[in-house]
């Protein structure tokens, strides 16, 4: 088990990025950003006063073992809880290899001036003995490589929202 993270300064407040991160539009176009996606779509399943939960169903292309996509495909899902008082979202993520490696994550929103400090931890389990320290390099790379296109997308939808042309659709 690996757990990797990495902290963005960002000019907005924590509810504004809070807002973003929950958001199905902004959702669907991270999860564009890996080039295995086929097509995703954002559920939510429950949204209060004092938290936000939602699925995020992904059609993926399935990696060889060498990394290379193959033409078949399997759906993920993505769990994601926002709680309001405490500025955390925890997520899960399931896919090609069910129960024999998890993924899963933390962000926590911390003011930082009139911004915020966003600090995502997530934690790569593989349970695959031949090939756990292997195969946990790899996603740990692949997850820390996407980190700026990540903050890219993240400021682009945050100036949409000082803009007023954000979108909450999804496809």
């Amino acid at each position: 088990m690996k757990t990797i993270s990495v902290t963005y300064h960002l000019d907005e407040p924590p509810e504004q990025v809070a807002n973003v991160l929950v958001s199905a539009a902004f959702n669907v176009a991270a999860e564009r950003l890996r080039e295995e996606t086929v097509s995703s779509k954002q559920t939510l399943l429950e949204q209060n006063d004092e938290r936000t939960r939602y699925e995020l169903h992904t059609v993926e292309r399935q990696r060889s073992m060498t990394g290379s996509l193959k033409r078949s495909t399997f759906t993920s899902t993505n769990v994601s809880t926002y709680d309001v008082k405490t500025r955390t979202m925890r997520w899960t993520y399931r896919g090609q290899l069910g129960d024999r490696a998890r993924f899963s994550g933390v962000y926590h929103l911390y003011n930082e001036g009139q911004g915020t400090r966003l600090v995502h931890a997530i934690t790569v389990d593989v349970r695959i003995p031949i090939i756990r320290r292997a195969l946990t390099g790899a996603v740990c790379r692949a997850l820390e490589r996407a980190w700026p296109d990540f903050e890219r997308l993240l400021k682009v939808f945050l100036k949409r929202v000082k803009t007023g042309s954000a979108s909450s659709s999804s496809s």
